[in-house]
């Protein structure tokens, strides 16, 4: 894949029109409070959210590229291509954090012998 095609997809996915960019927006936001309200790190909701978005834009660009359609309605092909798209998304966010996490954990040689217990007892 040239860059030119690449850049020809992204364009095509940032040029959607005002019903999908609203139908992504309040998807994504609503993704955003319940990963705030539950993730143990707050930070993540914010990493996350950004991806989110591109992410229900990207699902509803490939569901119309394929020519998949599961209602008459334009918000509802948006709304469910759009969930489509930033679970996927989510998935892969997941995965690569993980993957980071593993990578990145520092553990403890085993070689390190732990220091003697000290003795609080009074002697007497």
């Amino acid at each position: 894949m040239s860059y030119e095609s690449v850049f020809k997809v992204l364009g095509e996915i940032a040029t959607a029109d005002g019903l999908t960019y609203g139908i992504v927006a309040v998807l994504a936001l609503a993704a955003f409070v319940l990963m705030h309200a539950t993730l143990p790190t707050k930070g993540l909701a914010y990493v996350f959210a950004p991806f989110l978005f591109w992410g229900g834009l990207a699902g509803i660009y490939t569901a119309t590229a394929a020519g998949l359609v599961l209602g008459m309605e334009k918000a509802v092909n948006s709304a469910v291509f759009g969930t489509a798209g930033m679970t996927v998304a989510l998935v892969v966010m997941v995965l690569l954090t993980r993957f980071a996490q593993a990578a990145l954990r520092i553990r403890t040689p085993l070689t390190n012998d732990a220091p003697a217990p000290v003795d609080r007892r009074l002697h007497v």
